[in-house]
């Protein structure tokens, strides 16, 4: 085969790397399915419920409001934005 785990050490390595990445994958799935749920089954007003439309609200110069309330985080920056996924990862982690 291809040799990419031939020793303990890097297979251990490669490991470590698909489960931060499965990690990442799972909050990237939950952050897709649950505002939608949220707009559809609890009425939350959001702006942009649906995962691959909510990004262009930041690159319009509008601003998102999480669940619908601006005293909530209010995120209108891409560096905020890559700021909290780095904290959640941390947590996450």
């Amino acid at each position: 085969a291809l040799g990419l785990s031939s020793d303990p050490e890097t297979f251990a390595n490669y490991r470590e790397a698909e489960l931060l990445h499965a990690r990442w994958a799972m909050l990237g799935a939950l952050g897709c399915i649950f505002p939608e749920i949220l707009a559809m089954n609890y009425g939350v007003g959001l702006e942009e419920p649906v995962w691959f439309k909510a990004g262009a609200l930041v690159l319009n110069d509008k601003s998102i409001d999480y669940l619908g309330s601006p005293q909530l985080v209010h995120a209108s920056s891409i560096i905020a934005i890559a700021a909290a996924q780095v904290l959640l990862m941390g947590g996450a982690e």
